[in-house]
């Protein structure tokens, strides 16, 4: 350990921790902390692509299990019910998390450029991405800042139906 000084006039020293060999404990990021739903849904859709495609009925004896839940599982398409829920319920809760995400992004429904804070904005056409959200529901229009010339999206509210 070294020493740094304190207060020279008092005549204290503080004593600086070394780092090394202390044990640091598991904390989540913020990014983990702000997206771990998002991991959930991700994974729980991974797990339905691969229930649905039913890698068991090459990997499973087909004497192993002759009756129960194994049976139902490995046999009578039972992966592929539980990998079809698996898909139902990711979409579901999907589309209700990316509702809330755009519901509380400030930034889409601001009306001011985010680089220089004019109010400027003029519409100009739309990229084929903004035709899909439109498609599902979300009516972005792409805007450019005639004093910066930032080009970005906005969430026009005039289109939303309440």
């Amino acid at each position: 350990m070294s020493e740094i000084p304190g207060d020279p006039h008092r005549g204290e020293y503080r004593r600086r921790r070394s780092r090394r060999g202390q044990r640091r404990s598991f904390v989540p990021s913020g990014w983990l902390l702000n997206n771990w739903l998002d991991l959930i849904i991700v994974t729980l859709f991974a797990m339905g692509m691969m229930l649905l495609v039913d890698p068991f009925q090459w990997l499973v004896d087909p004497h192993r299990y002759e009756t129960g839940l194994g049976w139902w599982f490995f046999h009578e398409q039972g992966a592929q019910s539980l990998g079809g829920i698996a898909l139902v319920t990711a979409v579901l809760i999907g589309s209700i998390r990316l509702r809330w995400r755009i519901n509380n992004q400030q930034t889409w429904w601001a009306r001011t450029c985010p680089q220089c804070g004019g109010n400027n904005l003029s519409r100009v056409h739309r990229t084929w991405l903004d035709h899909a959200f439109g498609a599902v529901g979300i009516p972005l229009r792409r805007y450019i800042c005639r004093e910066c010339h930032w080009t970005g999206s906005r969430i026009d509210e005039s289109h939303i139906r309440g």
